[in-house]
Parts: C-alpha cells; sequence; structure tokens
C-alpha cells in the first residue's frame, strides 16, 4: 500500500468510510433508502473533500461551460464520488478514478442505494489512466499536492482527453517560500505524502503534453472566506450539539481535522499556499490536406 494510500485509509481510524457516511447519515434522520432518502446536495458536505466544498464544484463547473447530456466526464482522484454525483446531474456519463479503495468502496455503495447508474467509479492511479480518447471533459480537485510527477500526471490526463476536450484543475498551489506547516489534509505530520508545486511548473507540464492554457485564476480571497465560514459554523455547532456535525470532512480526517484545516488555512494567510483554478485545452485534430 503506498504511503498516499496509507495516509487517506488510515487518517480517520479503522472503520471503513462508508460506515462513517452512513452513521452520519444516520444522525441527520435520514437513510440511503424509503421516505427518508439523502438527496445527493444533503451529502455535499461529506461528498467535497476539497477548499470550498460543493460551493467551488458549482463554481468550476460553470468555468467549464457546464456538462450537457453529451459529455463524457472523467474526475481525477474522485474521492468517494461525490464530485461525481453533482456531475452526473447534467453529463451524460461519469467516470471517477481514484487511489484509495475505501474511498471508491463508499461511492459504490452510495450510488447503488441511490440509483445513480450513469456513474462509475474505480480505483486508479492518476499518472496512468487506463483512457484515451475517451472524455469531453476532465475534473481534477486537489490530487496534484500528492503526485511528485506532475509531468506523467499531465501526460496522462491528455491522453484521456478527446480533441477539443478540456481539463479543470483545481489545486492547491506553492506561492511562497515560507515553511509549511504539517500536518495538512493531504499529508501527515512528516509532509511525506505532499508535493505542492507552482503554477508555472503546472503550466508547463500541461502545456508539454500538448494542451494549451484557457483559463486561470487565483483563488486566495474566495479560500480565506471559506475558512472563516467553516470554522465559524464547527464552532457553533461544537457549542450547540457537543460533538462534530453528522456530516462533513472529520469523517475522513478524524480527531486531526481542526489542526489540518488549521494548518491549511494559516499557509493561505501567509501566502505560501493557494488554490487556483487551470482550465487546459485538448487542440483539434489538424486536417492534413491530400
Amino acid at each position: 500500500m503506498s504511503t498516499v494510500v496509507a495516509h487517506y485509509e488510515k487518517q480517520a481510524g479503522d472503520s471503513a468510510l462508508i460506515e462513517r457516511i452512513t452513521a452520519g447519515v444516520t444522525k441527520m434522520g435520514k437513510s440511503f433508502e424509503g421516505d427518508t432518502k439523502i438527496t445527493v446536495d444533503e451529502l455535499a458536505p461529506v461528498d467535497e473533500y476539497h477548499i470550498g466544498g460543493r460551493m467551488a464544484t458549482m463554481y468550476n463547473i460553470e468555468k467549464m461551460g457546464g456538462f450537457t447530456a453529451d459529455d463524457v466526464v472523467l474526475d481525477v482522484g474522485c474521492g468517494n464520488g461525490g464530485s461525481c454525483r453533482l456531475y452526473g446531474k447534467t453529463a451524460g456519463s461519469v467516470v471517477g478514478v481514484d487511489l484509495t479503495p475505501d474511498y471508491i468502496k463508499a461511492g459504490e455503495v452510495i450510488n447503488e442505494k441511490l440509483g445513480l447508474t450513469n456513474i462509475k467509479l474505480q480505483v486508479g492511479d492518476a499518472v496512468a489512466l487506463p483512457y484515451e480518447g475517451k472524455f469531453t471533459k476532465a475534473m481534477v480537485h486537489h490530487v496534484g499536492m500528492n503526485i511528485e510527477d506532475k509531468g506523467a500526471l499531465a501526460k496522462s490526463i491528455a491522453k484521456t482527453l478527446k480533441p477539443g476536450g478540456k481539463v479543470m484543475v483545481f489545486d492547491i498551489l506553492k506561492t511562497g517560500d515560507g515553511v509549511i506547516p504539517y500536518p495538512m489534509p493531504w499529508s501527515g505530520d512528516d509532509g511525506k505524502e505532499s508535493f505542492v508545486s507552482t503554477v508555472d511548473e503546472y503550466k508547463a507540464v500541461f502545456t508539454g503534453a500538448g494542451l494549451t492554457v484557457e483559463y486561470e485564476e487565483k483563488r486566495e480571497e474566495f479560500a480565506v472566506g471559506f475558512f472563516e465560514k467553516a470554522f465559524s459554523m464547527m464552532k457553533k455547532v461544537q457549542e450547540e450539539t457537543g460533538a462534530p456535525p453528522p456530516l462533513g470532512l472529520h469523517l475522513y480526517m478524524g480527531p486531526s481535522a481542526p489542526v489540518k484545516l488549521k494548518n491549511a488555512q494559516t499557509a493561505i494567510l501567509e501566502k505560501n499556499l493557494c488554490p487556483y483554478v487551470l482550465i487546459f485545452t485538448k487542440p483539434m485534430a489538424s486536417s492534413s490536406g491530400p
């Protein structure tokens, strides 16, 4: 088992992710069946393992021009398939790939119980995707921080796109030279699983893979606001109930969630890290003359 998989599967304890999610759903007075069946929107707090959560995902979809029934969408590093469930509302079909088996198993159970038949999840490596020319759009949410070889990541994704296809990357990038505090949501105390890089490297490797830069946005203000609201909400719920919310990122990170989130907030406030939105396009195949 790689150190990355070990980090994600063990940071919240020994119970399976689907067990933790099911317990949270039950605490909400909901279930996966019957009159109290939970909706995709109600699962959002545990379905979006990245800065900004569902709000960021919806923003990124908008920046990609939205999805239609003609779109075949790839989610690289899909986690439990939460964003895939949102994409599947409008896209024709969605494939999610993640390195962590526990996350994929949880997502498969949820999709089956909710009857989401246009979404397929599978265990796989982002730098060795088993597709070629299949997808119209690809989405990458907070994945590159765990991947040292950014060039292999870019080539792997570029290969999967149809001509004219687009990939949206929403990663946390290095923006300063200060010390990054660990642990982080994507890495343990020693930072061994962390490979944050700069926007210039991202643009270099994706253009080197044959794609063109279509859009670039630094989302510093959005991230600062997200953490302020998140900590305020967690404090309020804790004071009112004496426990964390039924569904949330603590189901992934366990008791260390506040420390990891605080470290991420600190690194952004100190301008050493910041989330970026980058969109790249695969050129249409050129036609050669007779």
